[in-house]
């Protein structure tokens, strides 16, 4: 999915926030009560315009605001959002950000989330364009008001007066503004102007990431954004969007912060630091943090300092569970977005006992509302019991559906996935491997993984960076790690290092020379990984529920995970738990042959001496019988390696033929029959 196609939804039943099973804040539709929490999004709306208006006053002092929203699973955290989104419109940039889990946030990491949700389309309008021309608007006198007509305006001048006009504003926020990165200013002014390939390789650079050659070639620079810059890039990003539109940092599952094993609260610290330092330093963002109140009361209280929860909780607000009367009309409003195929007169499909009962229910929040909505219309008034297990399948489909299309996204611009939320997703998966036992794990360090196992300690280094200069930092880093241990370097599959890349090549050859591993990362262990560590970010914030809305326990989660093996990924793990990494020499070894980048991991799943499986289900079974759980891509593609020509519809009702020995789960992933 392109990125500015984000937050399309296909019918009403997936399109609210309140009704799915992995809460979506860039939805279209939007199932409102006006009033349910409206002190909340009220607050929110005000601090906007205390922005804008500071902002548009030369005698004002600009500064940051911020909030904190706190609230029940269930009761609309996500929700809030959505709402200021279709309320403030492009009056406003708004950039949802949850933390990693096993990393910390840091300025360059919501530099990075800003700068790609500006792609993002909210109300009709890339938000890249709404901040830009309502800056410029305001800097020649104009109403920033009407974003439309004045991105209309701009489209109609020629390339003469249109770079002219976007000159004069940025000497105008130089002016009125020290401080702020002039090189930074120019290339977001610019932006909205370029080519698609040239705006891919601007947004990178502004992002603070690292760029592939291309884009560096594009751009005509010679290196990324030095971290000093960041600060800086954060404050210039505000100040130029503060009159027209300003950026509002909606912080949401920061109970993710919390260490259910105990970790002192150092990341909630870190986090608290992170929220002073945008404070104190960036001029005219809008800080929402949203946290359920539990969390903030026993972790975030305790672990933080006066003057962090100060700057974190400048303003409180509460969400309530909706009442009797607010629960009735968001009925009604759900009914009112069902295709015009499936609505009959209000209240069908629903009975007014039905309705009163929902009303009177207490505890009954507005996702688990929505849900049993939706269960009426789905089962023909069902009475929800579905199991746990295939609630939480589901789910996994979905955030393997995300993973998936994140893939795309990046693979347009030829990079990989985030390597912080992959370390996420890795050091994730090594807590359900038997046998594994994390060190540390911090995705800013050029090793970012430590693991230990029975025979050894493992240092595992992540080299999926577009560029060859990071690489070879990447290797030198490996190259010293390992005198201290075992070491792996991993990077995708899907990012073959070319062929151009002479010096990275030796490296690599070099890499092998020294003991140390290398193992590629094929597309379904990323899909995993990724997805992976948003599945259990959502299951720690409570958003993973049943067929009720109830909230399932992230033990249970966990439980889930364990017992379908879903990401036991033996390619990566295996070998260090029998004391060899793939194609590791031992310490004392000499200098071997050139490394070369593995082929992607096969399982046999018929000896050579076996004659080949008659039909699909014998060779279904086979390959589940060897892989025990998988995807049903890798399935397929198993299966097509011993049988050519074998479609995915094939091997799709050659496993339904094969249930119960073969189970699903969802319909993304099977397991063979014993697994649960």
């Amino acid at each position: 999915m392109d990125a500015q196609d984000r937050g399309c939804c296909v019918s009403p039943r997936d399109g609210s926030p309140f009704d799915r099973n992995h809460a979506d804040p860039w939805t279209k539709r939007l199932v409102d009560v006006e009033d349910l929490n409206a002190n909340a999004s009220d607050a929110i709306v005000r601090a906007i315009t205390m922005v804008r208006e500071r902002a548009r006053d030369r005698e004002a002092d600009l500064r940051t605001t911020s909030l904190l929203v706190l609230g029940a699973p269930g009761a609309g955290k996500t929700h809030l959002f959505a709402r200021l989104r279709h309320k403030v419109g492009p009056r406003a940039v708004f950039v949802h950000i949850r933390p990693l889990l096993g990393a910390e946030m840091t300025p360059r990491y919501v530099l990075g989330e800003i700068t790609k949700q500006l792609a993002y389309v909210n109300a009709g309008l890339r938000q890249l364009d709404a901040l830009s021309v309502a800056a410029l608007a305001h800097l020649e006198g104009e109403s920033p008001d009407m974003p439309r007509a004045h991105i209309e305006a701009l489209k109609a001048l020629d390339a003469g007066a249109r770079q002219a006009k976007v000159d004069s504003a940025i000497e105008q926020i130089l002016e009125r503004h020290p401080g702020v990165d002039e090189a930074y200013l120019t290339r977001l002014l610019h932006a909205p102007s370029l080519e698609k390939a040239d705006l891919r390789a601007a947004l990178a650079w502004l992002s603070g990431g690292d760029l592939e050659e291309s884009q560096r070639a594009r751009l005509g620079v010679q290196s990324d954004l030095a971290a000093e810059r960041v600060i800086p890039a954060l404050d210039t990003l505000a100040v130029c969007a503060a009159p027209g539109a300003p950026i509002v940092l909606v912080f949401d599952q920061l109970e993710n912060l919390v260490d259910s094993e105990g970790d002192g609260g150092e990341r909630v610290r870190a986090y608290g630091n992170l929220v002073a330092e945008l404070f104190d330093s960036v001029r005219g963002f809008v800080l929402v943090h949203l946290v359920l109140q539990t969390e903030w009361t026993s972790a975030f209280q305790r672990a933080l300092p006066l003057p962090q929860r100060t700057r974190l909780a400048e303003r409180t607000e509460l969400l309530s569970l909706p009442t009797a009367a607010e629960k009735r009309e968001l009925v009604r409003r759900w009914h009112e977005q069902l295709p015009d195929a499936e609505r009959r007169p209000f209240p069908a499909p629903f009975d007014a006992q039905r309705i009163e009962a929902w009303a009177t229910q207490e505890g009954l929040t507005p996702r688990m509302l929505m849900i049993a909505c939706r269960e009426v219309v789905e089962e023909g008034g069902g009475d929800g019991e579905a199991g746990v297990t295939d609630a939480l399948a589901a789910a996994w489909d979905e955030h393997v559906a995300a993973a998936r299309r994140t893939l795309d996204e990046a693979a347009v611009d030829r990079r990989g996935a985030d390597l912080t939320r992959l370390t996420a997703g890795i050091t994730a998966a090594a807590r359900f491997v038997s046998g594994v036992e994390i060190v540390h794990s911090d995705a800013r360090k050029p090793v970012q993984i430590s693991l230990r196992t029975e025979k050894a300690t493992w240092s595992l280094c992540l080299a999926g960076h577009p560029h060859p200069t990071s690489v070879l930092a990447a290797f030198r880093k490996a190259v010293e790690a390992r005198a201290r241990g075992r070491v792996v370097v991993l990077r995708e599959q899907a990012l073959p290092i070319p062929g151009t890349w002479k010096a990275v090549l030796a490296a690599q050859a070099d890499l092998r020379a020294r003991g140390i591993s290398w193992h590629a990362l094929d597309r379904d262990e990323v899909v995993a990984y990724v997805a992976l560590e948003s599945f259990l970010a959502a299951a720690r914030s409570r958003d993973l529920e049943d067929a009720r809305g109830v909230p399932i326990e992230a033990a249970e989660v966990e439980a889930w995970v364990r017992s379908t093996r879903e990401i036991a990924l033996e390619p990566l793990f295996q070998p260090m738990i029998e004391g060899d990494g793939p194609g590791a020499e031992s310490p004392s070894a000499g200098p071997v042959g050139p490394m070369r980048t593995p082929d992607p991991p096969v399982v046999t799943v018929v000896t050579a001496a076996a004659p080949p499986p008659d039909d699909v289900q014998e060779t279904v079974l086979a390959v589940m019988t060897a892989l025990r759980i998988a995807s049903l891509e890798r399935v397929v593609r198993e299966v097509s390696r011993v049988k050519s020509g074998v479609t995915g519809a094939a091997v799709t009702e050659a496993a339904d033929a094969l249930v119960p020995r073969v189970r699903w789960f969802g319909r993304a992933v099977l397991a063979i029959g014993a697994a649960r």
